[in-house]
């Protein structure tokens, strides 16, 4: 679908990039949210994109390169990647280098989609720092293959796959796991959550389900399955997640103290998010002039979304 990408001026800031593409932003944002709004089932489908492609060899864009034909998209866990998902990052690529030519990376592009997925969803919105460059060649399948498995991960191997790519906390795995708070999987990706479904109803409804339809598509987020929000940890609280995920490993003997600071850090994010979301509603009831003046007394240009 896309081929690399050779910008000789690829801008490394915000300034640079309001100098050489001042347009990027702003057709990404119309591009993203036309499409969106169209469908929001691309909004988890660029989340789930912009993980493939970051979690091997960081934020590359690499996953979309299709060269000698060679591709990312075609080693196991990313055959299941959403083509109307990849298809709109190629659309919106063409749009902004007809509009700029190539000065903006892929990786930039599939950044920004991103975001505006989040904020299309409810979400709020962050920085994206620009000037990422894009690969040269797709990623080993080694690598790719070291992207955690919903099928056999453990709490364990999640902890240990995270803390290799400098995500230590298990805090950090939680707060990552929670953008399954949107899209939607078929029974194959739960199956070993419905073996054994013994007295547990939502794990029997699942089963259910899945044995009338194996291909049916399950709402990772029973509580607001569309909504960027704090359901998905709600629903993992009252033990109503479709994965097993990080608070129910397949080995609970081996891995009882992990899920213990799991679920705490669970708790905490959504706390946090919570939180969050009653400071929000309290600003909003603020004088407009004070809470711009706060606004910008708060910004720290350092708390920007970077992948390096």
């Amino acid at each position: 679908m896309l081929v690399v990408v050779l910008a000789v001026a690829v801008f490394s800031s915000p300034a640079a990039a309001a100098a050489l593409c001042p347009q990027l932003e702003g057709i990404v944002r119309t591009e993203a949210r036309a499409a969106l709004q169209r469908e929001i089932a691309l909004a988890a489908g660029l989340l789930r994109i912009f993980f493939h492609d970051s979690f091997p060899q960081g934020c590359d864009a690499s996953v979309l390169l299709k060269t000698s034909g060679k591709t990312e998209q075609t080693m196991g866990p990313n055959t299941t990647l959403q083509p109307r998902a990849l298809q709109l990052i190629e659309d919106i690529r063409a749009k902004v280098h007809a509009a700029c030519g190539a000065t903006v990376s892929c990786a930039d592009i599939t950044a920004l989609a991103t975001r505006e997925a989040v904020v299309a969803s409810g979400g709020p919105t962050y920085a994206v720092s620009l000037g990422q460059l894009d690969s040269l060649a797709p990623a080993s399948a080694s690598d790719v293959n070291a992207l955690p498995s919903p099928f056999t991960a453990s709490v364990a191997q999640l902890l240990r796959a995270f803390r290799g790519r400098g995500l230590a906390d298990a805090a950090d795995l939680v707060a990552l796991s929670g953008a399954h708070t949107i899209g939607r999987a078929i029974c194959g990706f739960f199956q070993d959550r419905t073996t054994n479904p013994g007295n547990d109803a939502f794990v029997r409804k699942l089963k259910a389900d899945c044995d009338t339809d194996p291909n049916r598509l399950q709402q990772l987020d029973v509580v607001t399955p569309d909504a960027f929000d704090n359901g998905y940890y709600r629903a993992l609280n009252a033990s109503q997640g479709a994965h097993q995920g990080p608070h129910h490993g397949p080995h609970r003997q081996a891995v009882r103290a992990q899920q213990g600071r799991l679920l705490r850090a669970v708790r905490q994010v959504h706390g946090q998010a919570r939180q969050r979301a009653q400071e929000a509603r309290r600003e909003r009831r603020r004088d407009p002039p004070q809470l711009l003046q706060d606004q910008r007394r708060r910004r720290d240009p350092a708390a920007s979304i970077c992948c390096r």
